[in-house]
């Protein structure tokens, strides 16, 4: 087969993409592991500031993790958002594929689109 070919191109693509998103799964593992061991030192330094009647450093110890917690929360969304979109390319790369096989059966008609009182929605084959 070319390797210049429609169908080597989207099978590059998909493991492109397919290798893309267990890169950003692992970082969002990584994320998500991060996010819970703030929040329990959090919570420790929290009881630890209660324990000693400190309001000060209590008031401090929230404000930096929330912070904190809160850019790490905005980081790991943005990596799930990339995630999904890798998710999607890999679709319809592989929905490309079929096209090129004609394998069509697989896709929706069109069937609610249909106009039955149009002149020439039954000629054309848009859907």
């Amino acid at each position: 087969m070319n390797t210049n070919s429609p169908h080597s191109w989207f099978q590059d693509n998909i493991l492109k993409y397919q290798h893309e998103r267990q890169h950003l799964q692992k970082k969002s593992n990584r994320l998500s592991f991060w996010r819970l061991i703030v929040f329990v030192f959090f919570l420790a330094l929290s009881g630890i500031s209660i324990y000693y009647n400190s309001g000060i450093f209590l008031t401090v110890t929230t404000l930096i993790f929330a912070f904190a917690f809160g850019v790490l929360v905005k980081i790991h969304h943005r990596v799930k958002h990339h995630k999904n979109h890798c998710d999607l390319l890999v679709g319809i790369n592989r929905d490309e594929l079929k096209r090129l096989e004609l394998d069509l059966h697989s896709f929706e008609e069109g069937i609610e689109y249909i106009e039955e009182d149009h002149p020439y929605c039954v000629d054309l084959d848009l859907f």
